[in-house]
C-alpha cells in the first residue's frame, strides 16, 4: 500500500544544498521526484511530460546526485526496469507553435521535486512535479506568466488492461485491475480558471494559465482510506468548508517547502 500519510525525514535523503542542474548522466534517463517512502520517475521534455510511479525509493537513498551522478543514474535505471510495472501519466503539450525555447531542468531530491522551465514565444512556463511524502501523492503544478498558454492532453497508461481506463466527472482518469486486491490509479486534472473536455480516454485542457494535476496509485487499497477520496481529503485539510476545494489553496499548502520558480 503506497497511500498512508507519510512523514518526510530529510536527513536520510541525499544532501543537496540547492537545485541541481542535472549532469549528462542523469539527463540520459528520467529524473526522480522522491521522498523516503516513494519515488516517481519524471521524463520531462518540451512536447511531453511523463510521470511513472510510485516506486520504492530505497535504491536512491544515500546517493548524492551532485557528487556521484553516475551511481544515481544507475539507481534510477534500476527502478525504471523494476517489477511490477508501474502506471504512468502522460501530458502531451498541445501548444508547440512557436517552438518552445530555453528548456531547462532542475531537481532537488532533498525536497522531492523535479522542475522544468521554458519559453513559448513571449510566455514563460514552469512545470513542478512534487512527490509529497505527507500527502502520499504526486502533484504536477503548471503555471504560465501569461493567461491561456497551458494546453495539454492527459492520458493514463496502466501496467495492464489499458481498455479499462475510464473517465469520471470529465476531469478524472481512473484504472482498476482485475483481482483482489486490485491495483488502482487515479488522476485529477484541476484547472484554476477554465474547464476540461474529453476525447476518448483522454482529458484535454485548452487555454489555461495555471493548473494542478494529482496522480496517485496503490497496490492494496485501504478500505478506510480509499483512493477515490484523495481530492476530498486534501480539500478538507487545506480548504475546509469548500466543495469543490480550491486547487490553488491545495497547492499553496502542499508546496510550502518548495522554492518559488
Amino acid at each position: 500500500m503506497l497511500r498512508p500519510y507519510f512523514f518526510l525525514l530529510p536527513w536520510i535523503l541525499p544532501a543537496v544544498a540547492e537545485e541541481l542542474q542535472p549532469a549528462p548522466e542523469l539527463l540520459a534517463g528520467p529524473l526522480p521526484a522522491l521522498n523516503k517512502d516513494f519515488a516517481a520517475l519524471v521524463t520531462d521534455q518540451p512536447a511531453t511530460t511523463r510521470i511513472s510511479g510510485l516506486f520504492n525509493p530505497t535504491p536512491l537513498i544515500g546517493i548524492n546526485p551532485s557528487t556521484d551522478p553516475k551511481a544515481f543514474a544507475k539507481a534510477v535505471s534500476l527502478l525504471a526496469d523494476g517489477k511490477p510495472a508501474p502506471g504512468a501519466l502522460t501530458l502531451d503539450w498541445l501548444n508547440q507553435s512557436p517552438a518552445p525555447t530555453d528548456f531547462s531542468l532542475t531537481f532537488d531530491p532533498s525536497i522531492g521535486y523535479v522542475r522544468s522551465t521554458h519559453n513559448l514565444g513571449t510566455t514563460h512556463l514552469t512545470r513542478t512535479i512534487l512527490a509529497s511524502a505527507k500527502e502520499g501523492v504526486v502533484f504536477i503544478h503548471l503555471i504560465a506568466d501569461k493567461p491561456g498558454d497551458i494546453s495539454f492532453r492527459a492520458t493514463l497508461t496502466p501496467p495492464a488492461n489499458p481498455e479499462q481506463v475510464t473517465i469520471a466527472d470529465r476531469r478524472e482518469l481512473l484504472w482498476t485491475s482485475p483481482g483482489n486486491p486490485a491495483r488502482k490509479i487515479h488522476v485529477w486534472v484541476l484547472p484554476f480558471e477554465s474547464d476540461v473536455e474529453n476525447e476518448g480516454n483522454a482529458v484535454i485542457l485548452r487555454g489555461e494559465g495555471e493548473c494542478l494535476v494529482i496522480f496517485t496509485q496503490t497496490d492494496a487499497e485501504n478500505p478506510a482510506n480509499p483512493l477515490a477520496t484523495t481530492l476530498s481529503s486534501l480539500g478538507e485539510r487545506h480548504d475546509p468548508g469548500n466543495v469543490p476545494a480550491n486547487p490553488s489553496k491545495i497547492w499553496q499548502a502542499v508546496s510550502a517547502g518548495v522554492p518559488a520558480p
